[in-house]
């Protein structure tokens, strides 16, 4: 839950100009895929504890948006009021009333994965069944051990306002007007059985859905699983906090920040860091977040990286050498490894060597003899570079006898080139910017005028030298014509540190169209032997070096196979 929020603050506060609102109202999805990259959501949908959670990125950006902490939500972009530092110094449970504010007020976001065709749903209602959710987890009984079955809560809401409220439309009262008491009674029991059918195809799926997802990742309740199923929940020490204001114990979770005696992370002489979530507190993980790139995380331990990229940004918030240091061992309860510390102070000594200009004219020339040329011609300014002008002038106004192209690079850049799954990139035809080629040559080889390779050595060396993998995956995404290929971006993770588990075997399958006969074969005493498992509802898995035999067991039962499957292509 802290790793979650403090991320989500830290992401938000790395983005330049802030989170933007489209004119109808809605989160630029630019911004969304940024945060969803930087808080390492792989997809629109992710696994927390083993429990589904669709587009988290959209309700906790909404939540946030309507937070106290976020500033004016309506208007074409909103910043963080506070740092995440500053409300990471709070407690969990202040953190945790202060978002729910906002997650009150998400309307672009249910709970209910793929809403039911058969209803129309009124997203206004999903507020309401939210505020309904946390009065009745506030009303539990103040036990710190016990489960409530979740049957139980679905009746508990059903009773008290199923007959008043629903997702999508209630059934009609049914008119009892000229009926008997016999009559009505039978009309009201049929209406409220229907009631209740309903409710279970709707609200009670929601419920579940709501209770593993931002209820449990909010750490308000701990859950009951059977089978993988959700059977019970109990309020959390934390959700005790928040909704029924029960007094913080001295081992509570909204405890004052206290490092461990036994240190909180470890950093390594490859610049990265593990860290003990078990040990960290707020104030501790904001700092890691503001000066560290995260790689990935677990339910116990965390993993960061140190980064060129990564320090300046932590520097450049206010944070001096020393205290970067200092910070570093002081959670770590030793000595920071020797190469570490002289990469960043290597790192911090390149940051004060740079002059940064704002509103400026640069000009482009084709070449460093075209630029000669224009300066004896009476063409004041600067030289940067091989072919480049900085005019001495800060007015930008056309030059005469040149042509001009005006890019603006505070706001989203065009397309830039083409970019193939095996990392080929090439640029549009005509096109040219100031940082282009600089950017590609950082993590590319040249293949040739106009075209780049991404390879392993390359990108490495990139990472070596302080460069982001995060910054690396955002400019392929916003600059090729069809974005970032899939592929590409699981090799990139890969070439990063960020493996991705696969297994592979050969092996010989049995295709059985019939159920009957593949569990007749299955079940078998005298087939079972050679077979290893079961591939699908379709497939057994046959021992390789036992096929053979199995085949002539087969072929005695009057039963020979093909040699081969008939396969679905998959479509280019």
């Amino acid at each position: 839950m802290a790793l979650l929020l403090v991320g989500l603050l830290q992401a938000v506060d790395d983005l330049q100009g802030g989170v933007g609102i489209t004119q109808q109202g809605k989160i630029r999805s630019n911004d969304q895929r940024k945060i969803q990259r930087a808080m390492q959501w792989d997809g629109d949908t992710i696994q927390m504890d083993g429990l589904r959670f669709h587009d988290p990125t959209s309700l906790f950006l909404e939540a946030l948006r309507y937070s106290p902490w976020a500033t004016d939500p309506d208007k074409v972009s909103f910043h963080l009021k506070l740092s995440p530092a500053k409300i990471a110094q709070r407690s969990y449970a202040e953190q945790i009333q202060e978002f729910l504010q906002g997650v009150l007020q998400v309307t672009d976001w249910a709970e209910i994965e793929q809403l039911n065709g058969s209803y129309y749903y009124y997203i206004q209602n999903f507020v309401k069944a939210r505020n309904a959710l946390l009065i009745l987890l506030a009303s539990l009984p103040i036990n710190e051990t016990a489960f409530y079955a979740v049957d139980d809560l679905d009746n508990l809401l059903f009773e008290r306002i199923g007959e008043h409220f629903s997702l999508s439309h209630l059934p009609n009262r049914p008119y009892t007007y000229n009926k008997n008491a016999a009559e009505a009674r039978q009309l009201e029991k049929e209406w409220r059985e229907k009631l209740r059918a309903n409710w279970i195809k709707q609200e009670r799926v929601w419920l579940e859905q709501a209770l593993t997802t931002w209820v449990y990742a909010l750490g308000l309740v701990d859950l009951g699983m059977e089978n993988q199923k959700l059977v019970s929940v109990r309020l959390s020490q934390l959700g005790r906090e928040v909704l029924q204001q029960a007094a913080a114990t001295t081992d509570s979770v909204a405890a004052p920040n206290v490092a461990s005696a036994e240190g909180t992370w470890i950093v390594q002489p490859n610049f990265e860091i593990i860290v003990y979530l078990d040990r960290i507190t707020p104030v501790q993980l904001a700092f890691l977040e503001r000066h560290a790139e995260r790689i990935q995380s677990q339910q116990h331990v965390a993993q960061y990286r140190l980064t060129g990229e990564s320090v300046y940004r932590g520097l450049e918030s206010g944070t001096t050498l020393a205290d970067l240091l200092q910070q570093l061992g002081a959670g770590m309860k030793g000595d920071l490894p020797q190469n570490v510390t002289v990469e960043i102070k290597g790192w911090a000594e390149r940051r004060e060597q740079i002059t940064l200009y704002h509103n400026v004219c640069l000009v482009e020339f084709q070449n460093n003899k075209e630029r000669e040329k224009a300066l004896t011609s009476g063409l004041e300014g600067q030289r940067v570079g091989e072919r480049f002008l900085l005019r001495k002038s800060s007015a930008i106004t056309p030059v005469a006898s040149l042509e001009v192209k005006k890019i603006d690079y505070s706001s989203t850049l065009p397309v830039a080139f083409t970019l193939r799954e095996d990392g080929l990139i090439e640029l549009l035809a005509g096109y040219s910017d100031l940082l282009i080629e600089g950017q590609l040559d950082q993590w590319a080889e040249r293949k040739g005028k106009g075209k780049w390779q991404l390879i392993a050595t390359r990108v490495q060396t990139a990472l070596k030298a302080g460069a982001s993998l995060n910054t690396l995956l955002d400019f392929l995404s916003q600059r090729a014509q069809w974005g970032l290929p899939d592929f590409l971006r699981l090799a990139l993770l890969s070439w990063g540190g960020i493996a991705t588990k696969l297994e592979m075997e050969s092996v010989t399958i049995l295709h059985c169209p019939s159920n009957e006969v593949l569990q007749t074969i299955e079940g078998s005493s005298l087939l079972r032997p050679y077979l290893e498992g079961r591939l699908s509802s379709e497939l057994l898995v046959v021992k390789t070096a036992r096929l053979k035999e199995f085949q002539a067991r087969l072929e005695w039962a009057g039963m020979t196979p093909l040699t081969s499957l008939s396969v679905k292509k998959l479509r280019g």
